[in-house]
């Protein structure tokens, strides 16, 4: 049986154990919601820019909280986006603003996508984050698994462009740091500074914890090779 702390034996990024970790910390609304930036959000926490990229999903009708029935029509899914898109969003507005099974919300149309569809979605992400972080991390291969965890979380939450050492601005194509710190303390595999380098301001304490953590053990697996 493989041994899962050798970092020469190849694990899947994109398995169930990561795909619970990412539905833990980001959560799975099946309905469409805006989130506290005012994006058009649903399931794993997928943006939604348009109309178009809403009917992209596979949303079916909702007969109770729960339950999945017969796919949405395509009527359906623009009114729910342009509805959501209509309601206040901020940091005090919670999701349950926009769940149509809410006493209390009554404009909204009873559709959702199933936890597979989220489940299904994250792992294709994963897998591109992966194919991402390879490019921007030559050594990333090589990391103890608990560190390509950890990075795959932050690549996932952060995104691709967000999450590198030094980003371009969009209007001077100046570069500007961004993870300069944590990108030099994991190519030189100093994992400890990673941990200390990894706190991200908009995740909660619990989250930023787990992904300490997990620098923190590939600092110890490092240190017993």
């Amino acid at each position: 049986m493989p041994n899962q702390n050798d970092t020469k034996t190849k694990r899947p990024l994109n398995d169930k154990e990561m795909v619970d970790h990412i539905i833990r910390h980001e959560g799975h609304k099946p309905y469409i919601y805006r989130d506290h930036l005012g994006n058009a959000t649903v399931g794993g926490g997928f943006h939604i820019p348009s109309e178009q990229d809403a009917v992209k999903y596979r949303f079916r009708r909702m007969p109770d909280k729960d339950k999945f029935g017969d796919p949405a029509t395509e009527g359906e899914i623009k009114d729910a986006f342009r509805k959501v898109k209509q309601k206040p969003h901020g940091q005090q507005y919670g999701a349950d603003l926009f769940d149509p099974f809410n006493e209390n919300v009554k404009d909204l149309p009873k559709i959702g996508i199933p936890e597979e569809e989220s489940r299904e979605k994250i792992r294709g992400i994963l897998e591109r984050s992966e194919v991402e972080l390879r490019t921007k991390l030559p050594n990333f291969g090589e990391l103890p698994y608990p560190a390509q965890k950890a990075l795959m979380d932050m690549q996932y939450n952060i995104g691709d462009v967000k999450f590198r050492d030094y980003i371009k601005d969009k209007n001077t194509g100046e570069q500007k740091p961004a993870w300069p710190s944590l990108y030099d303390a994991v190519s030189n595999r100093d994992f400890a500074r990673a941990a200390k380098e990894s706190n991200r301001k908009d995740v909660s304490d619990a989250r930023n914890k787990e992904i300490r953590e997990l620098f923190l053990k590939a600092q110890k697996e490092r240190d017993n090779q």
